[in-house]
């Protein structure tokens, strides 16, 4: 380097005497020293393997340390809890820090167990249950609770059993009481981490009261019901004196996790069927995949069930730049301490990186099912704790997702997750608030909700969904608290307004206090006055010279009770975005740097590394897929049968670092095939019993040198069910049978077997209820005791032509025989559904055929100029001018009138992107502007008759052709000139609406307006009128 500063001239520099030799030299130490670092660091992550979950900067900084206390800032990431103890407390700190650490993880799961075990025995002895939640910690309450509800509710089966019919009901009525005690208990005064120990026990408690009141509704009376063994139970074995917790077939160990106060989510019904269908995968040693739109709640949903089991659960953001190493060590660690892993957005991960880890997983779950204490992972041998689960989330159809490959598919349980029941976690978390008046107050809060998002104009600030219905219902506790003696539904009013004004623009002020005085008629709650604080922000805008407007001093108050309530650093940035812009810069970075770290401040060094060298030797065959299918399962079948099997057929999936090895098996990797069509053109003697099989999805970039050597086979399936479904079905029946058989039990349990297999294993891939509904039907159909009846034998299907029936009992090729006596194309009926049934399917595949058909036809039929000239000429309707219709209808507007105000600008809209798209399709047509991939998109629809999809994501959802659309577009059109010309409507349209469901909510609204009743007790009744009266 000192040579170089005296000749900074780069040839001079270059060409100096060995340079090239000297750099090679220094390059080949840098990556000894390298991977000398990263064996240490491995070996001190294998040694305590929750080191896996920091950063190679954090564990540096650790070992390089001779103070034990610099363990403490890293602990958040180690031990699943927001404040974590002083771990060197009660531990011997010597030696090395992996071994001393290991020692304080056994020593925490031991003094956990120790006061769970204490708890349970010390429940309601010699003290009342509240006061006994005093003496210990949240965690420990939480799980002795559980312990002790699970013994009176099967003491209460017990019960029944013996003659007391009316135990259940006495058990629900205790359980209300409870409840009870509790809300008076939270309403009173308590120190922070008290109150939220009682709120965190309230949303267990509301929980199983709910359970309980089902039990009573639905008659619930025998303790090997499916509605019990569906939910977690827990028991406090003596052998070997644990805490045990069961569901279904599915059996766990607590994991005594030190989790302190991190609170609890509220369980709905959608929240049991996430956690059936998780520790029904977990029982089986699969990975498990909740899937659904932002914010559902996947990530959270898993993690409550790891509080509930007390486990460790380590969330992980992926993304587009991981790759299998850096996923592989976290699946290192995970196996060795036994932890859960919930990797958010699995799917952004690319797909080339996504096939090498599916063979990570597949080898950790075939260590998970032989029971192994130890296994080869990633060429080193580690140790296997079988509580460890691996978690994938996802947000199909999200922008820059992956299809996952089959292979990923099965290897995890798919749960669909939709919105959650919010009226019931409103209901819940007012119990928690201290609210006795929940159940209705929780109605009122979802119908404003509801009503606000739909008829209030639409603001990108604007949220009503469950974090905004959360901070309301924090803040309605804290006004409870302070005025014990309110009527709870004018505290709750007071919350949703003064909790909500403050982020409404003018426009939309009215409208809301009006919604809040339909769903509370008669209530008068007047704004909470700081007349020093009005004095003295009227004094600061004197002095600066400002003009008070009417509204300002109000708006600075209403800043002022949201610092009171929101008082974050967050707030604090936007406050300074808004007044001071040039501090911005400096605040962030003291505000990342004071809550993660330097690091994330500190420009990294960008180093892009290319690993992609393929090569390999054959005249494959393509198997060209469609979504959904994989052939491996079957070219596995078949190699065994040739003799092929064992090490003379070798699967590697074509990912990220895998490009160097022989390759046997690889899904379309563009870069890699354009090697392999030179290599196979130089290939001359392969070995004869050598063959390349490949897979690939059809695309474009395809070498067309491999696909005209090759034997090219289409591999399609049916639907998204695969062939692990069947296996976990049949392994679940199984179990099932099996269990009633050892046990003597006089009947099999149907029940359980048809929600698991209809509802969990198939109709966890069913998003829409009638889907499921029909899983079910076929469960009731096909499962039952019905089926072995000798006297009169159960037909699924028969007639004429052919008989579904259960052969009798022969050898393996009557069976065979059987079964290739069915018919090979099945008709509706055979399914239990009408003949007609096959006409939407047919209807649907036939429109898409043609529409693929047009695509291919040539596109010369005129010229560009002709096309820009027709596409130019289209007689659009001018856009409506809001401003003056406003003023027209004046400040206080109707309902319906909203409706009409939220549909013009809708129409503005949709009408300003067809104007702008038009125009500069023309000028990309005759050359002035460059064609984008959207004009091309535009131009090929118009040509088609098709509508545009730019125009279809600003229309209301149809499946007509331009044609039709744009009539039916001028038609709505007309109804909204003649709305606001003339009147509203006699007589209206209501599909010539963007959103119908706006107006009938509207009318419905008008009508209790009028009539004063309360809104949500309010509904549409349709009577259908003869012609005649019209």
């Amino acid at each position: 380097m000192s040579e170089t500063a005296k000749h900074p001239l780069v040839l001079e520099a270059c060409h100096a005497d060995n340079r090239l030799q000297d750099l090679q030299m220094i390059s080949v130490g840098l990556e000894k020293c390298q991977k000398s670092l990263n064996d240490y660091l491995d070996s001190k992550k294998n040694a305590f393997p929750r080191f896996f979950f920091i950063s190679d900067d954090e564990l540096l900084s650790i070992l390089g340390s001779h103070e034990c206390t610099c363990v403490q800032e890293h602990m958040i990431k180690v031990l699943d809890a927001p404040r974590c103890p002083n771990v060197c407390a009660g531990v011997v700190v010597e030696g090395k820090v992996e071994d001393w650490m290991t020692c304080v993880l056994n020593e925490m799961r031991r003094t956990n167990q120790l006061i769970t075990k204490e708890s349970v025995y010390q429940y309601c002895n010699q003290k009342s249950r509240v006061d006994w939640m005093y003496d210990y910690q949240g965690m420990v309450i939480l799980a002795a609770n559980q312990v002790w509800w699970t013994w009176e509710v099967e003491d209460v089966f017990r019960k029944v059993r013996k003659g007391d019919k009316l135990a259940m009901k006495t058990y629900s009525k205790k359980l209300h009481g409870q409840i009870g005690d509790l809300v008076v208990q939270v309403r009173s005064q308590l120190s922070k981490n008290d109150r939220k120990k009682f709120n965190t026990v309230l949303i267990i408690e509301v929980h199983n009261r709910d359970i309980i009141d089902r039990f009573v509704r639905d008659s619930i009376m025998d303790i090997r019901e499916f509605e019990w063994e569906s939910q977690l139970r827990f028991y406090w074995e003596p052998e070997p004196d644990t805490l045990i917790i069961r569901q279904c077939t599915g059996t766990f160990g607590f994991g005594f996790e030190y989790m302190g106060l991190n609170g609890r989510l509220v369980i709905t019904p959608l929240t049991d069927r996430i956690y059936l269908t998780l520790s029904q995968a977990l029982s089986m040693q699969l990975g498990r995949a909740p899937a659904g739109p932002a914010g559902t709640g996947k990530t959270e949903t898993v993690k409550d069930l790891a509080k509930a089991l007390g486990l460790l659960c380590v969330v992980t953001n992926c993304g587009e730049g991981m790759d299998y190493k850096a996923v592989g060590k976290i699946f290192s660690g995970l196996a060795q301490c036994g932890a859960w892993g919930c990797f958010d957005e699995f799917n952004r991960i690319d797909i080339s990186v996504l096939s090498v880890i599916s063979t990570q997983i597949k080898t950790i779950q075939t260590a998970l099912i032989a029971k192994h204490k130890k296994f080869q992972f990633e060429g080193i041998e580690i140790s296997l704790d079988d509580r460890m689960g691996i978690f994938i989330t996802m947000n199909p159809g999200y922008a820059g997702r992956t299809e996952l490959p089959e292979s990923v598919k099965a290897l995890f349980r798919p749960v669909v997750v939709i919105v959650p029941d919010l009226e019931q976690i409103c209901e819940t978390m007012l119990f928690s608030e201290g609210f006795l008046n929940a159940k209705p107050l929780a109605k009122k809060m979802t119908v404003l909700y509801k009503l606000a998002k739909g008829q209030l104009s639409r603001q990108y600030h604007y949220d009503f969904g469950l974090r905004a219905l959360k901070a309301v219902l924090v803040m309605a506790g804290e006004l409870k608290r302070g005025s014990p003696d309110l009527n709870e539904d004018m505290v709750l009013m007071r919350a949703l307004r003064d909790m909500n004004l403050p982020k409404f623009v003018f426009e939309d002020v009215p409208l809301f206090l009006r919604l809040i005085g339909d769903l509370f008629p008669g209530l008068d709650c007047p704004r909470v006055c700081y007349p020093k604080f009005n004095d003295a922000v009227e004094a600061v805008l004197s002095e600066g010279k400002y003009i008070q407007l009417p509204h300002q001093v109000d708006k600075v108050v209403q800043l002022y009770e949201t610092m009171l309530t929101r008082h974050t650093s967050m707030v604090q940035l936007m406050l300074l975005r808004c007044f001071r812009i040039d501090r911005v810069y400096r605040a962030i970075t003291n505000f990342v740097t004071g809550r993660m770290g330097e690091q994330f401040v500190t420009p990294p060094v960008v180093s892009l590394e290319s690993i992609y060298d393929q090569s390999t030797n054959n005249s494959p065959i393509v198997f060209i897929l469609s979504p959904g299918s994989d052939p491996a399962g079957d070219l596995g079948k078949l190699a065994d049968a040739l003799g092929y099997g064992g090490n003379k057929l070798k699967f590697l999936a074509m990912g990220q670092g895998q490009e160097k090895r022989t390759l046997a098996h690889a899904p379309e990797l563009v870069r890699w095939l354009k090697d392999l069509e030179k290599a196979l053109e130089l290939l001359t003697k392969p070995h004869p019993d050598f063959r390349l099989w490949l897979t690939t999805a059809p695309t474009p970039d395809f070498p067309i040198g491999i696909l005209q050597r090759s034997l090219k086979v289409g591999w399609n399936v049916s639907y998204d069910f695969n062939e692990s479904d069947f296996r976990v079905c049949m392994d679940i029946l199984r179990t099932y049978l099996n269990k009633s058989h050892e046990n003597g039990d006089a009947k099999i349990p149907w029940g359980s077997l048809k929600y698991l297999i209809g509802e969990v294993m198939y109709g966890g891939r069913a998003i829409d209820d009638f889907d499921r509904r029909v899983l079910r039907i076929y469960m009731d159909e096909y499962m039952g005791d019905f089926i072995f009846d000798t006297f009169q034998p159960f037909h699924f299907y028969h007639n004429a032509e052919v008989d579904y029936v259960i052969p009798p009992d022969g050898q393996r090729d009557d069976y065979l025989e059987a079964i290739n006596g069915l018919s090979l194309a099945n008709t509706p009926e055979v399914f239990g559904l009408h003949a007609n049934a096959e006409i939407g399917y047919f209807t649907t595949a036939a429109k898409e055929m043609w529409a693929q058909l047009v695509e291919l036809q040539p596109q010369t039929g005129e010229t560009g100029g002709a096309l820009a000239e027709r596409s130019s000429s289209a007689k659009l309707p001018e856009q409506f001018k809001l401003d003056v219709i406003r003023k027209k209808f004046g400040e206080v507007i109707s309902p319906t009138t909203v409706v009409l105000l939220q549909e013009l600008e809708r129409f503005n809209t949709l009408i300003k992107r067809m104007e702008v798209s038009l125009a500069t399709l023309r000028k990309a047509l005759t050359g002035e502007v460059g064609m984008s991939v959207e004009l091309d998109e535009l131009a090929k629809s118009l040509y088609n008759g098709h509508i545009p999809s730019i125009w279809r994501a600003l229309a209301p959802a149809t499946k007509k052709l331009l044609g039709s659309w744009m009539v039916h577009f001028l038609t709505r059109n007309a109804q909204c000139t003649e709305w606001v010309n003339e009147r509203e409507p006699y007589v209206m349209w209501l599909s010539g609406l963007h959103i119908p469901e706006s107006y009938l909510t509207a009318l419905v609204q008008a009508t209790c307006r009028k009539n004063g009743w309360p809104l949500d007790r309010s509904t549409l009744y349709t009577a259908v009128t003869e012609t005649a009266i019209l």
